[in-house]
């Protein structure tokens, strides 16, 4: 052969070989990602104190692994990018017009709340909703008692109706048993309690779920009255302010 002949059949050689692996990089963009696994429960588990309650009976119970809800932020560093996400994409109202925002919003919440164990106080820009947890939860579980649901609806529709909030979910116990079972307890109370405002409409980006543990007393002392009220869960709803 001549060499311009066998210098074109080289080039034509060089073209399908990069056709083949272009062809062959398309085919592996299709591959599904690679999924991790879900927890799994471990194979042994130690027992542990609990919060006591005043219909418990004490026995030792399994510490439960600590699963936040699914798309529901936990944590307070969390509740800050919320916040600060809020402000940035336009949620925020301007500071003038906060304290008539508040106003409104307080006014719509009373009658709804009105008649419910949910109790609420204003303290400066934010509303304090705070529910007991002998009225929410099963003894020593994350569990949502049965009549909680029909009783944040209405709740929920004005949470809905007044978007430009920040509303953070805070679960709390009281000082009996070990302090970290009750900090993973009352994380995973308040992420249930978001959970179902989330699923009646309130936006995940506004949710937040923090637990306190027993570090946050509404009344402190070693008596079954203060016990009983530092139970709780609280609904912190903060307006969003421009520049703050």
């Amino acid at each position: 052969m001549t060499e311009p002949v066998i210098a074109h059949q080289k080039s034509m050689f060089r073209l399908v070989l990069i056709a083949g692996f272009a062809m062959s990089l398309a085919g592996c963009s299709h591959l599904p990602l690679l999924e991790t696994d879900s927890p799994t429960e471990p194979t042994e588990k130690e027992p542990t104190a609990v919060e006591s309650e005043p219909d418990a009976e004490p026995e030792t119970r399994v510490q439960p692994r600590d699963e936040p809800g699914p798309d529901i932020a936990v944590g307070a560093s969390a509740r800050d990018n919320l916040y600060a996400s809020l402000a940035a994409g336009g949620q925020a109202l301007a500071p003038e017009d906060v304290g008539y925002f508040l106003d409104v919003h307080e006014a719509r919440l009373r009658p709804v709340l009105a008649g419910s164990p949910i109790r609420m106080q204003r303290t400066d820009d934010r509303l304090l909703l705070t529910i007991p947890g002998s009225l929410s939860f099963e003894t020593d579980s994350a569990k949502v008692v049965e009549g909680v649901e029909p009783m944040l609806s209405d709740l929920a529709a004005v949470l809905v109706e007044f978007d430009k909030t920040l509303v953070s979910v805070l679960g709390n116990t009281d000082d009996r048993g070990d302090a970290a079972y009750n900090q993973s307890l009352s994380e995973r109370r308040a992420v249930a309690v978001a959970l179902i405002l989330k699923k009646m409409g309130v936006a995940r980006e506004r949710l937040v779920g923090i637990g306190f543990g027993q570090e946050r007393p509404a009344i402190e002392g070693d008596t079954e009255t203060a016990r009983t009220a530092n139970r709780r869960i609280e609904i912190l709803i903060e307006p969003v302010i421009a520049g703050s």
